[in-house]
């Protein structure tokens, strides 16, 4: 799953990453439920901070 995934990169807040899967937005609310497969590409995006 994408949420397993996530979880084993060691990020602080794995909620606030944003994510995609095969170029497209996986929600917090589904990576749990999201499964992923062989050749997919799974993009994880830290928060930005700047102002």
């Amino acid at each position: 799953m994408v949420a397993d995934a996530i979880s084993q990169l060691g990020l602080a807040r794995p909620d606030s990453q944003a994510t995609l899967l095969n170029d497209e937005t996986v929600p917090a609310g589904r990576r749990a439920a999201t499964a992923l497969k062989a050749g997919d590409i799974l993009t994880v995006f830290p928060p930005i901070k700047g102002g």
